[in-house]
């Protein structure tokens, strides 16, 4: 489960020290990861990636825990499609 409060401190550090060196923050590809098992529903998903979103976090990387059928995986791929296509 993402932790909003960690993600915040961990940036806090980050800005701070593009600061001290003189590069642009905004520079920066800001990913984290959201994991997906197998009771995972799309929804889900969608909404960890939309509040990732919100807190400035621009690519989120899916990793799919075992065990993975591929029904699963592609109902979230149509999802993901139907979200932000």
């Amino acid at each position: 489960m993402f932790e909003d409060q960690l993600f915040k401190q961990k940036y806090e550090v980050l800005k701070t020290h593009c600061k001290n060196i003189g590069t642009n923050i905004d520079d920066i590809k800001v990913s984290t990861h959201v994991f997906v098992e197998e009771e995972t529903k799309p929804s889900s998903v969608i909404t960890e990636i939309l509040h990732q979103n919100q807190l400035g976090i621009h690519q989120s990387i899916l990793y799919f825990q075992p065990p993975i059928h591929m029904s699963q995986v592609e109902d979230l791929t149509k999802a993901l499609m139907d979200e932000f296509h």
